[in-house]
C-alpha cells in the first residue's frame, strides 16, 4: 500500500529485493558487485570487489530498513539482495 492508501497489484510491482530464506547466490551483474564491513552501504566501508559469477553461500539476511535487505556472507561482510545484480542458486 503507498502513503496515498493507492494499492499495487503484483501485477504492476514487483519486488526488487529478496525477502526469503536462501543458502546460495551467483553474482550475476557484468563489472561485479562489492561487498561492505557493515550493512549501511557507502564507499568508506567497502571490503572486496567479487567477480562475476562468483557463487556465495548465504548465512544470514539482515534487515536494513522495513524492505532493504543484505546478505551476510561470513567474515563480516554483506552484498545487496538486489535481482538486478545476484541470482538465488
Amino acid at each position: 500500500m503507498l502513503d496515498n492508501g493507492q494499492i499495487l497489484s503484483e501485477k504492476y510491482y514487483k519486488r526488487v529485493y529478496q525477502q526469503n530464506n536462501v543458502k546460495k547466490i551467483k553474482i550475476i551483474f557484468k563489472k561485479g558487485i562489492y561487498s561492505y564491513r557493515n550493512i549501511h552501504f557507502n564507499e568508506n566501508n567497502r571490503a572486496r570487489l567479487i567477480k562475476f559469477g562468483t557463487i556465495l553461500r548465504v548465512y544470514n539476511i539482515v534487515h536494513l530498513n522495513q524492505d532493504i535487505t543484505r546478505y551476510d556472507i561470513g567474515n563480516g561482510e554483506f552484498i545487496t539482495t538486489n535481482n538486478s545484480f545476484v541470482e538465488v542458486e
